[in-house]
């Protein structure tokens, strides 16, 4: 079965934004020789013999930073490079829009077809769409990716997961249902632990009613989300409109 027969959303699109960090006023702390001290709100830098104390001031403020990671054009099907077109088209057929995340992963034709090609043997799996999903949540806030969890909770909710079931991944905790509650345990270990599972972990995977087979189904998940997840992170493709309801910081 293609991805495109289990998933359709519509699209609505948003441009980046940036939201400002602003000056915070005030108390501010020195470190001296090892020693934090707090400090006034007024420091008279004039009086401080920097030769003895050498001090570093810390002002505890939200400043903006020069961001000097690469970036990464957000293309259609008609500016992509010619490789990436046809997983674009995959792609595009399955959700019904093509998303920023996946726009911006087809700056390499190499990344985008292997991704096309491990997603339509993640959702072609034993697994439910609700159950895969719980796993594409789970990785996307182990992994601190901002703009997979959000698109991943629009994803969940459309699939009829429990909102309340949602927001317990979103919060990092384990979700009630018993069987989502294994699937994001395990998701969850297999990331923490580089595969380095425990065996009382996979059996309480196995008795919460899943195969050994499916253990493998969930690494397939896992390893689609290592995609999305880490090529979101670096890109950092802006999060359309209908999905900023779910921005998500880590």
């Amino acid at each position: 079965m293609s991805v495109a027969t289990r998933i359709k959303i519509q699209e609505k699109n948003y441009g980046r934004f940036n939201v400002p960090l602003e000056l915070s006023d005030p108390q501010c702390e020195m470190i001296t020789c090892g020693v934090i001290a707090a400090l006034p709100n007024r420091v008279d830098i004039g009086a401080v013999d920097v030769q003895d104390r050498l001090p570093l001031y810390i002002f505890r403020r939200r400043i903006s930073q020069e961001n000097h990671m690469p970036t990464y054009e957000v293309h259609t099907l008609v500016s992509a490079p010619e490789r990436s077109k046809p997983a674009l088209e995959q792609l595009q057929q399955a959700f019904g829009f093509l998303p920023n995340l996946a726009a911006s992963i087809s700056n390499s034709s190499t990344l985008v077809t292997a991704l096309v090609g491990v997603f339509q043997q993640v959702h072609s799996s034993s697994l439910t769409e609700q159950e895969i999903q719980i796993v594409l949540l789970t990785d996307a806030v182990a992994n601190t990716s901002a703009y997979a969890v959000a698109f991943h909770t629009d994803l969940a909710l459309r699939q009829g997961v429990d909102p309340e079931e949602v927001t317990a991944i979103r919060e990092r905790r384990t979700p009630g249902d018993p069987r989502y509650a294994a699937l994001s345990t395990l998701a969850n270990a297999l990331i923490e632990k580089r595969g380095h599972v425990s065996e009382q972990e996979f059996d309480a995977f196995l008795s919460a009613g899943f195969t050994k087979e499916q253990i493998m189904e969930v690494i397939a998940v896992v390893a689609a989300s290592t995609i999305t997840n880490y090529a979101g992170t670096i890109a950092n493709p802006p999060l359309e409109r209908k999905f900023q309801q779910f921005a998500w910081r880590g």
